[in-house]
């Protein structure tokens, strides 16, 4: 059985859509939370996760030749 080896360019659109599904995960977890330190974690981790977003859309440009 052949296994078929993923590209760079197919490994980093993967993450990309992984890191934008999870943004919009912690965006909602932040408006139903009650519980202050959930809060406090959540509003942190939402940077990392946009900072993410921003370092793979570099990385995706680079690897598309733009």
């Amino acid at each position: 059985m052949e296994v078929k080896r993923m590209t760079d360019r197919e490994i980093v659109f993967r993450l990309l859509r992984y890191e934008q599904a999870n943004l919009r995960n912690y965006q909602n977890y932040l408006a139903y939370t009650k519980n202050k330190d959930l809060s406090a974690y959540i509003a942190r981790t939402i940077p990392q996760i946009e900072g993410n977003i921003k370092s793979l859309n570099v990385l995706s440009r680079k690897l598309c030749g733009g």
